[in-house]
């Protein structure tokens, strides 16, 4: 099937969602807001305000602020999860730096044995030669700059250049030892539960961050 749908005016927009019975009242506002956020967006926001019939009519009474107030909500919701998700990701990476540091050295990661999974081993290493071949972080420039015998930077450094999503694959992939599981009693879980709590939370963190979840209806 071909994308055979014109581009559309924001005066044209408003006229649309005023044909399907939603109540604007005041005009202007109406045009700031899909002027600053876009009519795209918004229609996630307007699909449980609908009538089910496919008509995408708005229920009787449904005005344009209650598009805008579910946005807002959505929009501090999305704010308060990525404050806590944030705390989450870096009391992972401090904690992994701790135990196996301590009981490991520096360079833990490096380490072959300490993994069940081989792939996940080589994902890991690679990630981190690649950041510390062409360092974006300063910390990374002045510890290659300074210690030009090392080929890799410690773990308290590596463990900076690796997403939430790579800490969730590199914790899943470690082998269960002592430094595994006093993560996850640090964090009050089995250490299967907070494995996939981790590569859950980073789903909810991925839609925080790029504005995902919401509908996404084509215009008409």
């Amino acid at each position: 099937m071909k994308y055979e749908k014109k581009p559309i005016t924001i005066d044209e927009q408003i006229n649309l969602l005023v044909e399907r019975k939603l109540f604007v009242s005041d005009i202007d506002r109406a045009k700031r807001y899909l002027s600053t956020i876009g009519y795209f967006r918004l229609t996630g926001y307007m699909y449980h305000l609908q009538e089910k019939d496919g008509s995408h009519r708005f229920k009787e009474g449904v005005c344009f602020n209650d598009i805008i107030v579910h946005y807002q909500f959505d929009k501090k919701l999305r704010t308060i999860l990525s404050d806590y998700l944030e705390r989450i990701e870096i009391a992972l990476r401090s904690k992994l730096t701790y135990y196996y540091c301590i009981n490991h050295g520096f360079y833990w990661y490096t380490k072959y044995d300490l993994y069940t999974n081989k792939h996940v081993y080589n994902s890991i290493n690679k990630e981190i030669k690649n950041s510390y071949e062409k360092p974006q972080e300063r910390f990374l420039k002045f510890f290659k700059q300074k210690y030009t015998f090392e080929t890799l930077p410690p773990s308290n450094m590596a463990m900076e250049t690796l997403t939430l999503g790579k800490l969730a694959r590199l914790y899943k992939g470690l082998r269960n030892n002592d430094q595994k599981n006093a993560v996850a009693e640090d964090f009050g879980l089995p250490v299967t539960i907070l494995s996939s709590w981790i590569i859950y939370l980073n789903e909810v963190r991925n839609i925080c961050a790029h504005h995902g979840g919401y509908g996404t209806e084509v215009l008409q």
